[in-house]
């Protein structure tokens, strides 16, 4: 019997992504080089899957119901050779929430919010980000 594997890759990058800002569960678009980028982890999955003579047909797929997520999984998929829609959403798999934070960068955290930002760095585990979540949390 062979042993489950999970293929997981995250999404592309986004505008935020690229302005190194905070997104969490703001739902972002992928920009051109997220576009590119799962087209291309298409690609590597495809044939990571030959490689180890697995059908992608025969995998099921998931996803985040983040736009983002869901467009990276559409590319990667027509990149397999399946349909693009043919794919669960799972709300669990969405990012963690940074509440307040969120569309905020770390330049701006560091004027706005340097005392909440070093606990955060003291303890990345357990702070919550105000109106947000944290990593234990998630």
């Amino acid at each position: 019997m062979r042993r489950p594997v999970i293929y997981y890759i995250r999404h592309g990058e986004t505008d935020w992504n690229a302005g190194h800002r905070l997104q969490g569960q703001a739902d972002t678009p992928l920009n051109a080089a997220g576009e590119r980028q799962a087209q291309r982890c298409g690609k590597i999955l495809r044939k990571l899957l030959k490689l180890h003579e697995r059908d992608p047909a025969d995998l099921d797929y998931v996803s985040s119901p983040l736009s983002r997520a869901r467009v990276t999984m559409e590319l990667i998929r027509t990149a397999l050779g399946l349909d693009p829609a043919g794919y669960r959403i799972d709300p669990r798999l969405i990012e963690m929430s940074f509440g307040e934070w969120d569309g905020l960068d770390f330049a701006a955290l560091q004027t706005q919010q340097a005392e909440a930002l070093a606990l955060r760095q003291q303890d990345p585990w357990h702070f919550v980000p105000p109106g947000g979540e944290s990593y234990e949390q998630l």
